[in-house]
């Protein structure tokens, strides 16, 4: 039997605030930990933030360095951690805690993720999350990430998508072992409860993600007053999340489409029941790498319209478990919602579909294949 290994997981995204990257550490961390494994999750603190999280995931220990801060990065908002002396914590933790595995999400991140790549004293991997075409970051530093990059004993990513940056602007020596993202197919579920508030004969459009311009949200708000327009009365649009374009958005809503557009703010642990009570799942993201979410949609079984192009990998299947469109012309948009309003056999065919489809991601199988690449490292380290 192989030996229970202690585990290092560096990342500047982890809850409180929300996103991919949270959901793949935590998830991973959990899972790692029940089979026995010892897993640290080092990361910063966000002022003004509930830190309940750490509580909620008991198994795992959380240590955080230095204070989390919002920046705006690949049209998005990114975050970086700072604090004095923050170079000498990091080296400290990592001396003293003597990690079997050091594994940094998005490694040549700064400032948490860059530091512990200097810093390591272990066998160190990298995953890599993001894709982008440009970057002033990549293209200043470049000399110094091609040596960070080096420091790396193994790289994964979540998709081919998910390399293109990183081979286009460093080429590296080594290869990536493509490993996805995972779903809870326990929590996130066709079975979960439903809100009796939205369960009604309304067609509920959930969009679940930040509110930022690569997400798409007025995209889909241009999309359900094209659908209203045709005469589809019976459909509201729930939009859980938020971030720095809510109020604009809201902004665009005429007043009296203002009762069917629902803003709930950012969620986590409530995200399950509005899947479920949803029917059709709408993420017009511009750039993905995996897309978690609508991996978690398919594992609620919901049928899904998302955008071509974006970056998604080529596990979402056109036709068989959704759409995927030019959302940024809102008469094919709204064609495409009208289709499934209209055919609740195609919804459930294709849900129904979706739901297989995620079952292979589960987080069980994900993890299985992480840490057989632990083991895999260690054995030709030894």
């Amino acid at each position: 039997m192989d030996k229970l290994l202690k585990i290092g997981i560096v990342t500047e995204y982890y809850y409180p605030t929300l996103g991919g990257i949270q959901e793949h550490v935590y998830h991973f961390s959990k899972e790692a930990a029940s089979r026995g494994h010892n897993v640290h999750i080092i990361t910063s603190n966000v002022i003004g933030a509930d830190l309940g999280y750490d509580v909620y995931n008991s198994d795992v220990k959380v240590i955080r360095v230095g204070y989390s801060l919002p920046i705006v990065s690949n049209n998005s908002i990114g975050r970086v951690s700072l604090a004095p002396n923050i170079t000498k914590k990091v080296r400290e933790i990592l001396e003293r805690e003597k990690y079997d595995i050091l594994h940094i999400h998005s490694p040549l991140h700064p400032v948490l993720p860059i530091l512990a790549l200097s810093k390591s004293n272990t066998l160190t991997i990298g995953t890599f999350h993001t894709n982008f075409d440009r970057s002033l970051f990549f293209t200043v530093f470049k000399p110094f990430l091609k040596m960070g990059i080096e420091r790396l004993d193994g790289m994964i990513a979540v998709s081919e998508t998910a390399i293109t940056t990183v081979r286009n602007y460093l080429h590296p020596k080594k290869e990536f072992r493509i490993i996805p993202n995972g779903v809870d197919t326990d929590m996130f579920s066709p079975e979960s409860p439903k809100i009796s508030s939205i369960n009604d004969e309304k067609i509920n459009l959930l969009f679940v993600g930040r509110m930022e311009p690569r997400n798409g949200l007025d995209r889909l708000l241009r999309a359900f007053f094209y659908v209203r327009e045709k005469g589809f009365h019976n459909v509201r649009v729930i939009a859980v999340g938020d971030g720095p374009l809510r109020k604009i958005y809201e902004d665009m809503i005429p007043p009296r489409l203002k009762p069917d557009v629902i803003f709930t703010g950012a969620l986590n642990g409530g995200r399950p029941e509005y899947y479920a009570s949803s029917h059709i799942l709408c993420f017009p993201a511009t750039i993905a790498s995996f897309g978690i979410t609508l991996l978690e949609g398919c594992a609620s079984g919901l049928p899904f319209v998302s955008t071509a192009g974006a970056g998604f990998p080529s596990i979402f299947a056109n036709g068989e478990n959704g759409f995927l469109i030019d959302t940024s012309d809102e008469r094919e948009f709204g064609e495409t919602l009208i289709k499934l309003i209209k055919d609740e056999n195609l919804r459930k065919r294709l849900g129904e579909n979706g739901r297989r489809l995620a079952e292979k991601y589960s987080w069980k199988n994900v993890t299985t294949q992480v840490i057989d690449y632990y083991y895999e490292l260690l054995g030709k380290n030894n």
